[in-house]
């Protein structure tokens, strides 16, 4: 059993802090050497399929994807064993452009002994929302 917090409530605790938009907050779940694969393979989020590895790299993603807009999400279900948690979540981002996008997704969060984030993989097809996602990144590289 962990004694600071389970991987159910981290896993809360990081979807709200991306709502409220707090970075430093939702960086201070990890551990230094965490990995975030959003989603799980290769897309132009994460064009070599490996995660976004380390504290920087997580920090970048946050800059370059979860920051720039607003995130909603909903638990429709949780798993919870040992040190992870598997949640069946949608999604609702409105983009910085304010396209809309929905994304029904299975995450799965673990914790270490401390109940520090040490990787989150989040299942879904970004095939379903590409041109969306594209749409909005292209208009923000162009206005850079």
């Amino acid at each position: 059993m962990m004694s600071i917090g389970s991987a159910l409530e981290v896993s809360k605790r990081s979807l709200t802090l991306v709502e409220q938009k707090d970075k430093l907050g939702w960086l201070a779940l990890f551990d230094d050497d965490a990995v975030v694969a959003d989603p799980v393979g290769v897309s132009p989020l994460d064009p070599d399929g490996e995660g976004h590895c380390g504290i920087i790299a997580i920090e970048a993603f946050w800059d370059n994807i979860i920051g720039p807009g607003q995130l909603q999400s909903k638990i429709r279900e949780s798993y919870e064993s040992g040190d992870s948690v598997a949640n069946l979540l949608t999604l609702t981002g409105t983009l910085a452009d304010g396209t809309v996008i929905h994304i029904k997704n299975v995450s799965v969060l673990r914790v270490n002994s401390v109940g520090k984030i040490m990787s989150i993989h989040a299942y879904w097809n970004y095939k379903l929302v590409q041109d969306d996602l594209n749409r909005a990144l292209t208009n923000r590289d162009s206005n850079e």
